[in-house]
């Protein structure tokens, strides 16, 4: 799988489906976690705005391709790294399994075919248990013969189904404790600021009154110089 070279032209059109191809290269919109300076995850990928969000797909068929390493660890990086994926298979009914990917952050899997006969999209959505539900409910055959709709319906699922995926165990921790250190962060950089002004309106008990009123009324005047008060 992730060893393809190339894709079919049904592929190539789902590509086309999903959004735009851009060049990689200074491109200055969200890139996804991809090299837009020297080129090092490949020279083009997807990239498509909905509904005010912008995405940038992380193609395997774009992404590097290493012929002496059978694992494909670049493309894996990227793709083994991402909440949501998308499977694109050949044939009506593909035999896929998520299973076969192993990762502990990918908890969506979209498996998508094309269906000659029915000129129309199949979609089958598989997500990890701890994942909650979420919509949009798909069809009971699973079968979209308006291409369009069809887009609209998969980036709203995938979305949704990043959304519900935060709610698990394994981001839910890795949340909270990014949110804790970023409190413990800004508390720090608060006190650090603070600390002097602070010291400011410190009276020592060893300084004689005199001395006091006439360090306390030096901070006041600096402090109306400099606007903390009014």
């Amino acid at each position: 799988m992730f060893s393809n070279e190339s894709g079919s032209e049904h592929f190539r059109k789902f590509l086309d489906l999903l959004g735009d191809t851009v060049q990689l290269l200074d491109f200055d919109r969200f890139r996804g976690g991809l090299d837009v300076k020297t080129n090092t995850t490949g020279t083009e990928s997807v990239y498509t705005v909905y509904k005010g969000h912008e995405i940038m797909f992380h193609v395997s068929t774009m992404l590097p391709y290493s012929p002496d390493n059978p694992q494909q660890v670049e493309r894996k990086r990227h793709i083994g790294n991402d909440i949501c994926v998308i499977v694109f298979c050949e044939g009506k009914y593909p035999s896929f399994r998520p299973s076969s990917i192993k990762s502990k952050f990918i908890h969506v899997f979209a498996v998508v075919s094309f269906d000659q006969d029915e000129d129309g999209y199949r979609l089958q959505v598989y997500s990890a248990e701890s994942v909650p539900l979420f919509g949009p409910p798909l069809p009971s055959l699973g079968l979209f013969r308006d291409h369009v709709g069809f887009r609209e319906l998969l980036l709203a699922k995938l979305m949704n189904g990043e959304k519900a995926a935060y709610g698990t165990p394994i981001f839910k921790d890795k949340r909270e404790r990014t949110l804790d250190l970023l409190i413990r962060n800004l508390e720090r950089d608060y006190d650090a600021m603070m600390a002097p002004r602070r010291s400011l309106l410190i009276l020592p008990e060893t300084l004689s009154p005199r001395i006091q009123r006439r360090k306390v009324q030096a901070k006041v005047t600096e402090f109306q110089q400099i606007g903390q008060v009014s």
